[in-house]
């Protein structure tokens, strides 16, 4: 237990021998003062919090920079710089591909947008910021084995990619106007657009010449996808997602349960779902130190708010199947490299009535926007998917979706498990 906060992850360690910054201090006293907790009993709290969080690490890189991510969530202005690029940088480059979202089926000729997670296997960083850098791309194989010309579409790294790293890039790609079967390959493309790297494993499509189905059959899918509901962009952060919360209570009282038991994952410091009425919440998290945070937080400021704070593994939630009622997520699904299976794991803790939220979901087609690029600098795993995409990864879960709004580039959707 920390400041009230089982830890039920326990995957991490803490270095003594880690050097604790310089500005430690100031980076407590702005926490402290942002969540109100400077009294000297608080703030005692808030400054042995960041120091054990400047400690912190993980086996996994991407959770030790959720971990440690205290400075940018509370200092908006402390963001990361471009570090330099090694003399090594783009030697003997190496891929492997992990996951992708592309379609089982596609219309011949047809310019579709699909993400592609990759992992930099070699020795040496990958980078598009130098003038021999390096682009990502897909090819495309006939059943001839033959290389389809005229479809390579180069793409720069946002970041540069560290020997290790994964990351999931937005492809935009074009099928090859003749019908067959064919197989995409993940590939690395020097300045002159020549193949350097492709990865072994390829993505099996069927190019048909046309469809006179719905985009169920295109996408492969068993269930009827769902239209969603177009809005116009709500350009406050805030709004958004306070638009999100309405939404969320809206299929809260639809339960006509009391209480209503709710997890909300990827919670951090505030929760959302806290103001939900006649509800228990249990706040989990990856981040111990944002998690105790908000402990001493709501101890001091909303005692009267029936939340719990846990820290856990999503992928592993230490939690009793159908004990809760919901499970809701604002801006963070898109953080987890395999958003489909923490969804199926997920929906495993909800009744056979209750309902998954997924809040807030940013729609795009690149990687380029400056927040997302300042998460990937700090290590964080940022994707950006299309609503169609996010529809798959709903189905690949097991679940259904009961309801969709698209806000600009905004997506919250409501869904259940498939009976």
């Amino acid at each position: 237990m920390h400041n009230d906060v089982p830890d039920m992850f326990n995957q991490y360690t803490i270095s003594s021998s880690a050097e604790v910054g310089e500005n430690l201090n100031e980076l407590a006293d702005a926490i402290a003062q942002v969540l109100m907790l400077e009294e000297k009993s608080c703030s005692e709290k808030v400054l042995e919090i960041n120091k054990k969080a400047s400690r912190y690490s993980c086996s996994d890189a991407e959770i030790t920079a959720e971990i440690n991510e205290l400075r940018s969530r509370f200092i908006p202005q402390c963001r990361p710089v471009f570090p330099d690029i090694p003399p090594d940088a783009n030697k003997s480059p190496k891929l492997e591909m992990e996951r992708h979202y592309f379609p089982r089926r596609i219309v011949s000729g047809e310019t579709i947008i699909a993400n592609v997670r990759v992992k930099n296997c070699g020795q040496f960083v990958w980078s598009s910021r130098t003038d021999h850098g390096l682009k990502f791309s897909v090819s495309w194989i006939d059943g001839e084995n033959q290389r389809v010309a005229g479809l390579l579409v180069p793409i720069n790294f946002p970041i540069d990619i560290d020997s290790g790293r994964s990351i999931t890039i937005p492809v935009t790609t074009q099928a090859p106007r003749k019908p067959g079967v064919y197989r995409v390959h993940a590939c690395l493309l020097d300045w002159q657009l020549r193949i350097v790297a492709e990865a072994r494993s390829g993505i099996k499509i069927q190019v048909d010449s046309a469809f006179k189905n719905t985009y169920r059959r295109v996408l492969g899918l068993e269930k009827t996808i769902s239209q969603p509901q177009f809005f116009d962009t709500i350009p406050d952060y805030g709004k958004d997602h306070s638009r999100a919360v309405d939404l969320f209570d809206d299929e809260i009282k639809k339960l006509k349960r009391t209480p209503t038991r709710i997890i909300e994952v990827g919670s951090g410091t505030s929760p959302h779902a806290v103001w939900t009425k006649n509800c228990q919440i249990l706040a989990l998290d990856i981040s111990s130190p944002l998690l105790e945070l908000g402990s001493l937080y709501h101890q001091k400021h909303h005692p009267f708010l029936n939340v719990a704070f846990l820290c856990a593994n999503a992928y592993e939630p230490p939690l009793k199947t159908q004990a809760f009622d919901s499970v809701v997520m604002f801006s963070t699904l898109h953080h987890f490299p395999e958003p489909e299976v923490v969804l199926k794991k997920l929906s495993q803790l909800i009744k056979l009535d209750g309902f998954l939220a997924v809040m807030c979901e940013p729609i795009n087609d690149n990687l380029n926007s400056p927040d997302t690029v300042r998460d990937l600098l700090n290590g964080i795993n940022e994707q950006v998917f299309s609503w169609r995409e996010y529809q798959q990864i709903f189905e690949m879960a097991g679940l259904t979706v009961s309801r969709m709004i698209i806000d600009g580039a905004s997506l919250k959707a409501i869904l259940k498990r498939v009976p």
